[in-house]
């Protein structure tokens, strides 16, 4: 009775942990294919392109509205990259 016991609880420990994680996986994932859909290069590019105080506050500002979970993050991060952004403000991101 015990092992079932213990494996109930695992189990139920297992799903709470699913599903604390996965609204904020949903929301990154979905901001990285907005990101990658719907923003022209050239608007990255003018934004976080250079590695000036200007592109790395709105990196640092961008990243702080988008801070859900960091699986998240690196595909996020990872799509602006690819955007156009520079390499230092895709990791101040």
């Amino acid at each position: 009775m015990q092992i079932v016991h213990s494996v109930a609880q695992a189990l139920y420990t297992s799903f709470n942990m699913f599903w604390e994680i996965l609204w904020p996986l949903i929301l990154g994932f979905t901001l990285s294919g907005i990101v990658q859909a719907l923003v022209p290069h050239q608007a990255m590019a003018k934004t976080l392109g250079c590695d000036g105080p200007k592109c790395l506050t709105f990196a640092t500002l961008f990243g702080i509205a988008s801070s859900s979970c960091s699986y998240a993050a690196v595909a996020l991060a990872r799509s602006i990259f690819v955007k156009g952004a520079s390499f230092t403000s895709s990791m101040v991101f």
